[in-house]
C-alpha cells in the first residue's frame, strides 16, 4: 500500500480540497458526492497476465469535469505536486498521482499502488462508503 505517513500528519489537521472547474463552469470543491464507483480491480498487462492491484474509480458527470480541470492543473507539475490526497474523517487514506492531464470518463480512472487484492478492495469501499462529501 502506498506510504501515506508523510503526509497523513498535516492532513489530519486541515486539508484543502482540490477545486475544479464544474460543467457549467463554476468552481467546486472535488469531494466523494460525484463518486460513481470505486471498486478494487487486477492490473492487467498486455500479455494478459495479472500484474498487481489498483483501485477503478468512476465519476458522475460533474465529477469528471472537475477531476480533468485538477488533473490538467496538477499533471504537468510532477512529483510530488502532482499528488492528490484522499481524506476520510480527518486521514489521509491514500494520495495518488496524477499521471495523466486528462482521464477519459469511458475509460475511467485507476488508482495505482503496490496494492495487495484486499489493499484495493478495502480503498474501493472506503471511497465508496464515504459517497458522503469527501475532500480529495
Amino acid at each position: 500500500m502506498p506510504d501515506t505517513s508523510t503526509l497523513a500528519g498535516s492532513a489530519a489537521q486541515a486539508w484543502v480540497p482540490a477545486i475544479g472547474k464544474a460543467k457549467d463552469g463554476s468552481e467546486q470543491a472535488l469531494t466523494g458526492a460525484f463518486l460513481q464507483s470505486a471498486k478494487g480491480q487486477p492490473e492487467i498487462d498486455s500479455m494478459g497476465n495479472v500484474t498487481g492491484f489498483a483501485v477503478g474509480i468512476d465519476w458522475d458527470s460533474d465529477g469528471w469535469a472537475i477531476f480533468n480541470s485538477i488533473a490538467a492543473r496538477l499533471n504537468p507539475k510532477g512529483s510530488p505536486q502532482n499528488l492528490l490526497g484522499i481524506v476520510l474523517d480527518g486521514e489521509m487514506i491514500s494520495c495518488p498521482a496524477i499521471n495523466e492531464s486528462y482521464y477519459d470518463p469511458e475509460s475511467g480512472a485507476v488508482i495505482t499502488g503496490d496494492f495487495t487484492q484486499s489493499e484495493a478492495h478495502l480503498l474501493g469501499i472506503q471511497l465508496t462508503s464515504g459517497a458522503l462529501p469527501m475532500p480529495l
